[in-house]
Parts: structure tokens; sequence; C-alpha cells
């Protein structure tokens, strides 16, 4: 992927209108390969720099993604919730929030949940922490009501036993070491 290297040649595709090209490619690859390599290539520029996720935002590639990961694969889901998670980290707070209003990309990551195998909700969890710190639950309230609801004393953290429980809810078999390492991720404060 030409896009897998250095941030200044990352930019020069931007700059040649490349990332029209590669988002007009998410829908009408059948290929599994190839869109692999499309996803692979959009989640290297959602890895690059701020104004590159924001160009990348513009060319409604996020909508595509989110759109596509409805009837893909998992191996297509995993580089979709990696490119959006992207995202996420390397965008300006209003490039994410954009991102939010302007595609599905916040309930595409909800919907991939209940499926995703212990890595994969990290990174799911990674993006939707991402657009909660942003603010995105002004634009998706839903995100904050799901995690409100798993609050069972109401304190605005989610305990250990809580924690446990969402996973389970969402029928995760995830190990008791692998529960507590997604606790220690998450939890900032202690």
């Amino acid at each position: 992927s030409i896009v897998a290297c250095e941030a200044d040649l990352t930019q020069t595709i931007v700059d040649c209108g490349g990332l029209d090209a590669l988002c007009s490619l998410v829908g009408t690859t059948d290929d599994g390969a190839s869109r692999g390599e499309v996803l692979l290539a959009l989640s290297n520029v959602a890895a690059g720099t701020a104004e590159q996720v924001a160009a990348l935002e513009r060319t409604g590639a996020f909508e595509a993604v989110a759109r596509e990961m409805a009837r893909g694969s998992d191996t297509f889901n995993r580089e979709a919730a990696w490119t959006i998670s992207n995202a996420t980290a390397s965008g300006s707070t209003s490039t994410v929030l954009a991102i939010a209003r302007g595609s599905r990309s916040v309930e595409a990551l909800l919907e991939l949940l209940p499926a995703a195998d212990a890595g994969m909700t990290e990174v799911v969890l990674d993006g939707l922490e991402r657009f909660l710190k942003a603010g995105a639950t002004e634009v998706h309230p839903e995100v904050r009501r799901v995690f409100e609801s798993h609050d069972a004393n109401g304190d605005g953290a989610l305990s250990r036993r809580e924690l446990s429980t969402v996973l389970r809810g969402l029928s995760l078999d995830v190990t008791r070491p692998e529960a507590a390492a997604v606790l220690r991720r998450f939890d900032a404060d202690g």
C-alpha cells in the first residue's frame, strides 16, 4: 500500500486526489483482497496527521466504510474498525465530531461489539471512548446511555463487576485477566 509510508508521501496522495479514488472503491470492489487493500490504505491515512484525517472525512470515506460494515466480512469489519478508531486518535476534535455527525461510524462500532473478540473489543472501545471525549454524546446520546445503563450504582464509573456484566451482556467470552486488562486500559484515574 503506497500510503503505508511516510506522512509526506501520504500527503502527496492526498494532494493528488487519491483519497477520492480510494473512497470510491470502498463499496464497488467485491473482491475481498481488493476491499482489504482499500481499507488498509484508508486506515493508514486515518492514522496520519490531523489534516490528512480531515481530508479523508471530507471525501465521505467514513460514511462509505460504515455503510459497507453492514455487509462486510469479519476481516473487512476489523480493518474498518481500525480505520475509524485511527481517525478518532489522529483527527482533531472538530474532525472527530464531523465524522460522528456525517456518518454511521458510531453506530457501526456499537454494532460490532456483540461479535467482537477481546482484541477487537479494545479497538472498538478505543474509538468509542475518543468519540465520547470529543463530545459525540451531543450527536449520539445513545452512546452515553449505553455506558450509563451499565453503571449500576450511578457513580459515573464502571467497576470491575459492572464491566464484567457489560462483557457478558455482549456475549464476549473474556477471561478475568482480559477483563482486568480492559479495565486498566480505560480506567484513567485508578
